[in-house]
Order: structure tokens, then sequence, then C-alpha cells
């Protein structure tokens, strides 16, 4: 009979395993032509500056709703951000690019770390603070944030369950800019 830290060992091993496979499933997909060029242009938006001009639009378009979500804002990104390198220094995950050799990376990495994916976390704090405001935009939102996290691993630098990890840090950040300043 097998130790419970051999059955956790175990369990840990295969779905390290999975998540390798679907990496290279997901990384080997072209569809057609522009299917690459479209998921690095979707993961550079991943980088902020969407994010900013998103806030300026709200800002110029609608001011009331900007005094309430700016806080929540200042709140939920730094936040998302320390939390995202927090679990990057500690786990030392290697990009995929970096561990198997039939992925390349095709976006520069912003750092050496894969878990989680900061661009993943990021794009999902924006989608939960936005459909908090704006309701209508949930399904927009969500489905670009998705998108985000899927090209990173497509682009070879992040691995499926360090998007989930991201997408999950992302959805929890916002909680605690909105139990501050609801």
């Amino acid at each position: 009979m097998n130790s419970p830290v051999e059955i956790l060992r175990s369990f840990f091993c295969h779905i390290k395993s999975l998540d390798t496979r679907i990496c290279i499933r997901i990384f080997r997909w072209r569809g057609n032509v522009g299917g690459s060029t479209f998921m690095i242009f979707v993961s550079r938006f991943g980088d902020g500056y969407v994010y900013l001009a998103v806030g300026i639009a709200v800002l110029i378009f609608d001011f009331s709703t900007a005094v309430r979500l700016f806080p929540a804002a200042a709140i939920t990104f730094p936040l998302t951000l320390i939390g995202q390198k927090t679990l990057k220094i500690t786990t030392r995950r290697p990009r995929p690019s970096d561990a198997i050799p039939e992925i390349r990376h095709r976006v520069k990495p912003p750092d050496r770390f894969s878990f989680p994916s900061g661009h993943t976390a990021s794009a999902f704090a924006l989608a939960r603070l936005l459909s908090a405001f704006y309701p209508v935009s949930s399904i927009p939102c969500y489905a670009f944030a998705s998108l985000v996290g899927i090209s990173r691993v497509h682009n070879g630098v992040h691995y499926p369950g360090d998007v989930i990890a991201g997408c999950i840090l992302g959805m929890l950040m916002p909680r605690i800019g909105f139990l501050i300043f609801p």
C-alpha cells in the first residue's frame, strides 16, 4: 500500500505531465496563416498598455465610474503584481521554452519564471474590475482575458497550469480592492 505522501507525489507528477502535454499541443496549434501572428498580438495586449488606455477612456467618458473604479484598481493591480512575483520567486518554475526542447518562445518572456502567468492575472483582474462596474462588458472582458491566457501558452512562455493560477489570482485580487473601496 502506498503512503499518502507517495500518492500525493504521484498525483502531482501526473498533473505536471498533463500540463506539459497540453502545453505542447497548444504550442503546436497553427490555425490559419495569421494564427500565430494574432496570438502574438493578443499576448502583447496583456503587457499593460491596454489597461492604461481603458483607464483613460473610463476617465474621459464616465468620470463618475472612474472615481469609484480607480481606487479599487489602485489596490488590485499592485496586489496582483506582488502576488504573482512572490509566487514566481517561490516556485521558480522554468518556462516551457526553457524546459521542453520542442518549444521556443514566440514572444520575449518578461522574466525567468513561469508560475503563475502575470499577463493572465492582470487580464482577469481588469475583467473582474470592469465587469463589476459595467456588467454588460462581462462576456467580452472575460473572453479577452481568456484569450490572453491561451496566447501565453501558444507563444511558449507559460504552461496551462500557470494560466489557471493567473486566472485565480486575477479573480481574487479585485475582491480585496472592493473590500477596501466598496
